[in-house]
């Protein structure tokens, strides 16, 4: 389950790119929140599974803490790219595969 979910938000960003209409923006990010989902709990047991109970809220910390740097870095890196790219969105979404992919 954590690979379909994480391989479901990878699948969808390359429709961001592609989008030639609102619907289709509104289908990747349909798939993606989707695969968020489906990742989230798993996610969440496997980490309870190999951490020793001494330490679980440490690692629940560090995982938590790994995902609001994401969601920070991830936003700035946008914004230096369209600064790069000259505000070409398109060339953006693409570059947003690379993570993904890894």
């Amino acid at each position: 389950l954590i690979l379909i979910g994480y391989g479901l938000g990878a699948a969808s960003k390359p429709f961001f790119a592609l989008a030639g209409a609102p619907a289709m923006v509104f289908a990747a990010r349909f798939a993606d929140r989707i695969g968020k989902g489906i990742r989230g709990a798993p996610r969440d047991a496997l980490v309870a599974d190999v951490t020793p109970p001494s330490i679980r809220g440490r690692a629940y910390g560090v995982r938590q803490a790994l995902d609001t740097v994401g969601g920070f870095l991830g936003p700035l890196l946008a914004i230096a790219l369209m600064a790069l790219f000259a505000d070409d969105m398109r060339t953006v979404f693409w570059f947003a595969l690379i993570p993904g992919a890894l």
